[in-house]
């Protein structure tokens, strides 16, 4: 830390010891000199304590050693060094605004990268595109989802905000479509995504009777297949649990 008294002084006023016109210390006072003093009563960091001081009430002021020259130069290497402090802290400003920005990107690429992870599960987008689930609401906002169990759970609890859109992947192209306008499939012997009952959607209704001709299941509307989530919410939250401590156990194991 850097304590200074900045002082503009005249010299005729406050210098005991007048400056000659030759420039040393003389007897007689001279208007010849005229400079702004800086004035280090305590200093750190290589500054050294100054001969210089003002004079106070009941003091008279430290004499001046060396010529004007001297005074002068003395002050502009106090000038140079303030700089160079000011400087210095200058640049520790920039480099904290830097770091403090470098976060905010940080946490810019995470909320980036969590949008392509379910919200509830956190499966990613690019393994489950084929179930992933798209709700769009009416204040403007949107989740990801995996499946329709979790738009179901997502549903639930965000009860006070309704889907004004929701988006569902193409069970064959994996293109998001219309889930009130798709044509659905309950069932089959294919495994379904965070539940024992799969429902899959497709854009026509040609792709979803190939499928259920060859892997079974029902077709279904929309109403019916959310309606279907819900009944099987239970079931499927108890078969999760299971095959996640499951993958604990034997992670732990090995």
């Amino acid at each position: 830390m850097v304590v200074v008294v900045v002082a503009s002084v005249r010299m005729k006023t406050l210098l005991p010891h007048p400056i000659s016109k030759a420039g040393s210390l003389g007897t007689r006072r001279t208007d010849a000199f005229d400079e702004p003093l800086f004035l280090v009563i305590r200093q750190f960091r290589g500054f050294h304590e100054s001969s210089l001081c003002l004079p106070s009430a009941g003091r008279p002021a430290a004499p001046i050693s060396g010529s004007a020259q001297g005074v002068r130069s003395a002050c502009l290497t106090f000038k140079k060094e303030m700089i160079m402090l000011h400087t210095r802290s200058l640049i520790g400003w920039v480099l904290w605004i830097v770091c403090f920005i470098l976060v905010l990107l940080a946490g810019a690429s995470y909320a980036v990268a969590d949008e392509n992870g379910c919200q509830y599960c956190g499966m990613k987008k690019a393994m489950f595109a084929h179930s992933w689930v798209t709700v769009e609401r009416e204040d403007g906002s949107s989740t990801g989802v995996c499946s329709v169990h979790c738009a179901a759970i997502d549903m639930a609890l965000k009860i006070d905000n309704p889907a004004k859109k929701i988006l569902v992947g193409d069970y064959n192209t994996k293109k998001p479509i219309d889930a009130e306008t798709a044509y659905w499939v309950v069932g089959g012997n294919k495994m379904g995504v965070m539940t024992k009952r799969a429902k899959w959607a497709f854009e026509s209704k040609a792709a979803a009777d190939a499928f259920v001709q060859e892997n079974g299941g029902q077709p279904a509307a929309f109403e019916q297949v959310m309606k279907a989530a819900f009944e099987d919410m239970y079931e499927d939250i108890l078969m999760i649990q299971k095959k996640r401590k499951m993958m604990r156990m034997k992670k732990e194991g090995s």
